[in-house]
């Protein structure tokens, strides 16, 4: 039988197409899975998950270890510089963190692997919860509470438990409103405190006397019990007060400090900074011990007691000390080139004219500072321990205060006629009795603006750039004033 067609000659048959057929045969062995099977009778009996795969090959016959430790190598240079750059904890962390769940292993897990859990990474907060806050304001939580102890929401809040649970931008934010809100309270109690002194006048001896007198008291009965009250704080009738620490006072402005560097004001004297501020006051010592602080404060000047600070080192104050031969601006100290003997018996004394404070030492001027500042002014010091002063107050008790030279020029208030006399006495007198830049800053800026502007000289700047100014041309003609320092003539 022919499936196809016969051939006309032979009458054999050929097939006109072509024929499929397909064989199949079973194969031998099982059906498969049996490895699955294995790996689920070995978690049921308790087997470890394989989370090793470092002696494993990749196909180009690489260890999978020796392939892991250059992409680790590589995330640990990465993490170097974003630290070397000032990032973030959370940042950080996002590089060395691994797809595969497994700590430091970056690579894919093979498919045949059992997968893990990948690493958790910690989140900081941006706020405080106030559930949580307001939960501990009455006090401490439990023993063995959780850190989310008050939360309704639990681990799983948004906000910030406490704070180290803030991110370091957070945090730092937080440090600094409290520091701020600290302070806005301090400037608000010592504003409040000198405005209190200017309205009462005449009776503000009596009235700070008897509010210091009550709060001291309280402190006193903790340091020092066995101190008598009355003689530590005032005596009736002096304008000197205790402002921080322990110390007594004598009847005729001795000071002796008896804890660590206590300090003192006289709030009575204070005067408003401005043109025609004018106060100066003498401290002799009685002792050269440690470091004495004298100089002057504004109402917003607060001592801090647990750090040590006193006048100069702290915001809103000034001082000298004659001991290490420095000033103290506002917590800025400047070592001093030119100094004098310091011995017992040695006089400071404090000048505030306009906005100038200029420093004696036994009637020599040793320093002076500007002050770029406004309010009221008083003087304070702070004492070593253990250490003796006595202040002098009343002119009459001033040893230094009507010095020959420029001390005529000085006392003159500084308004449009007495600093016109100032100057008339300044033209008097040469400049040769000047002996520094120093000294002629004591005249204050608007002396030393006409005096510039009566020798043809620029008279704007600071008040050091004036001085130094007229003190460039002592002992020198007109003709032979640096070019640089004159006014130039206006072209018509």
């Amino acid at each position: 039988m022919c499936g196809g067609v016969r051939h006309p000659l032979n009458g054999s048959c050929y097939l006109t197409g072509l024929v499929q057929c397909r064989v199949s045969q079973g194969l031998i062995g099982g059906k498969g899975g049996f490895g699955a099977a294995l790996k689920a009778q070995g978690k049921s009996k308790g087997g470890k998950t394989t989370t090793d795969f470092s002696a494993c090959r990749d196909l180009n016959g690489r260890r999978l270890r020796n392939v892991n430790n250059e992409v680790r190598l590589q995330k640990q240079r990465e993490q170097d510089e974003l630290r070397s750059k000032g990032a973030s904890e959370e940042d950080i962390l996002k590089v060395g963190s691994t797809t595969s769940g497994l700590k430091d292993w970056f690579l894919a897990l093979p498919r045949w692997a059992d997968r893990v859990r990948k690493q958790r990474v910690v989140k900081r907060k941006l706020m405080i919860c106030r559930e949580w806050e307001a939960a501990r304001a009455g006090g401490y939580p439990p023993i063995g509470s959780p850190p989310w102890w008050g939360c309704p929401r639990g681990i799983s809040c948004g906000y910030a438990h406490g704070f180290d649970d803030l991110n370091e931008e957070s945090q730092l934010d937080a440090k600094k409103k409290k520091f701020e809100q600290k302070k806005a309270t301090e400037a608000t109690a010592m504003r409040s405190y000198v405005s209190h002194l200017q309205e009462i006048g005449d009776n503000v001896a009596s009235a700070v006397h008897e509010g210091m007198m009550a709060s001291r008291k309280l402190e006193a009965s903790r340091k020092l019990e066995k101190l008598d009250e009355l003689d530590r704080l005032t005596v009736e009738g002096s304008p000197i007060r205790c402002i921080a620490g322990i110390l007594s006072i004598g009847s005729t402005g001795e000071v002796f400090a008896t804890s660590l560097f206590p300090a003192i004001a006289l709030p009575s004297l204070a005067v408003t900074i401005g043109t025609a501020a004018h106060l100066y006051f003498e401290v002799e010592l009685l002792s050269v011990i440690g470091s004495l602080q004298i100089g002057v404060a504004t109402e917003e000047f607060q001592v801090d007691e647990d750090s040590s600070d006193g006048v100069g080192d702290s915001p809103h104050s000034w001082a000298y000390d004659p001991i290490r031969n420095a000033c103290f601006n506002q917590g800025i100290q400047e070592e001093l080139i030119e100094g004098g003997e310091v011995s017992v018996g040695s006089i400071v004394g404090v000048r505030v004219e306009n906005r100038s404070v200029t420093y004696t030492l036994n009637g020599n001027i040793v320093a002076a500072t500007n002050l770029n500042t406004f309010g009221y002014l008083f003087p304070a010091l702070s004492l070593e321990d253990q250490q003796m002063v006595r202040i002098q107050y009343s002119e009459s008790s001033f040893k230094y205060f009507k010095k020959e030279d420029i001390t005529d020029i000085l006392s003159l208030d500084h308004s449009d006629n007495t600093v016109e006399k100032a100057v008339e006495k300044a033209d008097t007198c040469s400049l040769d009795r000047f002996d520094s830049a120093m000294e002629l800053e004591s005249l204050g800026m608007d002396t030393l603006k006409i005096l510039l502007q009566k020798r043809g000289l620029k008279c704007g700047g600071t008040l050091t750039e004036r001085s130094k100014r007229l003190f460039s041309i002592k002992g020198l003609k007109p003709e032979e004033f640096e070019p640089s320092i004159k006014v130039k003539k206006k072209v018509k």
